[in-house]
């Protein structure tokens, strides 16, 4: 009877450790996926940067 308790508690220390894992595993991915976001709007934002300052200038016909 000792032996099915003792192997019972393993398999609960067992299950108890995988809990933790999927637990974290869930928090890094919600993590990886703001910071992607946040990289995407950063991107975007360098984009549409790079597109004005690449937009010709048009000449002034006045004089100074």
């Amino acid at each position: 009877m000792k032996i099915y308790f003792k192997n019972a508690f393993k398999v609960l220390h067992v299950i108890s450790h995988a809990s933790k894992l999927i637990i974290i595993s869930i928090y890094v991915t919600n993590l990886i996926r703001q910071v992607s976001q946040l990289l995407r709007a950063e991107l975007k934002e360098l984009v549409d940067v790079a597109r004005a300052i690449m937009e010709p200038i048009e000449p002034c016909d006045e004089e100074w």
